[in-house]
């Protein structure tokens, strides 16, 4: 009789993982820790991540043994295998034998089979839109799968799938931050530049703008690399006649 995941366990390892998502800045790291602590809780043989990319083709992550890396190896060259059914259909994808397996998938169970594989699982890595990758789980003995596994591998997917959410729209976030801060440096220094050279044109800052801006286009440079030079190297652009200041 197969003895039951002791809940102190699970518990444990939830909180244990909780911690990495807050501590760890490295999505790589986090995924690892995710793979060993299925591995251990549920005494698998392998556990594996597969992330998609733009094109939704899954690409392995983690590699915390050689039966890992060989079989996820053979599914990203293959696109085949339980990690991308259950990336594409959404829903965890379970085996129990080696028959399933061949009859699932014919090629890659090759290499299944030829490592001592009779089972499989995976579930899918998701947002409430999107499908993100799988957490895969591999076994030599054969026989079903446990629902209690699967919730279990379901909740550390959960927790990974929401942590790489939230930390590719953090980054969107400080990325759309520095875009805004860059144009607002660029400004400042604009109309710096602009100053310096209406008193030193004695034209109107409007006239200064046109100096700049021509003097830019003409070179290939940006707006605001000539307004640098023109503010903290006393750069003066050459120029047509300036219009008169009023």
């Amino acid at each position: 009789m197969e003895t039951p995941i002791e809940p102190d366990r699970v518990i444990g390892a939830a909180a244990d993982f909780a911690r990495a998502l807050t501590q760890l800045s490295d999505t790589g790291e986090v995924l690892y820790r995710l793979a060993e602590h299925v591995s251990e809780l549920l005494a698998l043989d392998g556990t594996g991540v597969s992330l998609a990319d733009d094109a939704s083709r899954l690409h392995p992550v983690t590699g915390i043994n050689q039966l890992t890396t060989h079989l996820e190896e053979t599914e990203e060259r293959l696109q085949e295998g339980p990690c991308i059914d259950a990336f594409r259909e959404g829903t965890p994808v379970t085996v129990q034998s080696a028959a399933e397996l061949s009859a699932a998938w014919p090629h890659w169970s090759r290499a299944a089979t030829n490592d001592g594989v009779q089972a499989a699982a995976a579930t899918p890595l998701r947002t409430h839109d999107s499908s993100l990758g799988s957490v895969n789980l591999y076994r030599r003995a054969a026989g079903p799968w446990r629902e209690d596994d699967l919730r279990v591998a379901g909740l550390f997917a959960d927790m990974a799938s929401s942590y790489i959410a939230h930390r590719a729209e953090l980054e969107r976030s400080q990325q759309l931050s520095a875009q805004l801060q860059q144009a607002l440096d660029a400004r400042v220094i604009i109309e710096q530049a602009k100053g310096v050279l209406a008193t030193n044109l004695n034209c109107t800052v409007d006239h200064a703008f046109t100096v700049l801006r021509d003097h830019a286009r003409r070179t290939s440079s940006s707006l605001r690399a000539v307004a640098h030079a023109v503010v903290h190297q006393g750069f003066q652009p050459p120029h047509p006649p300036s219009a008169p200041q009023g």
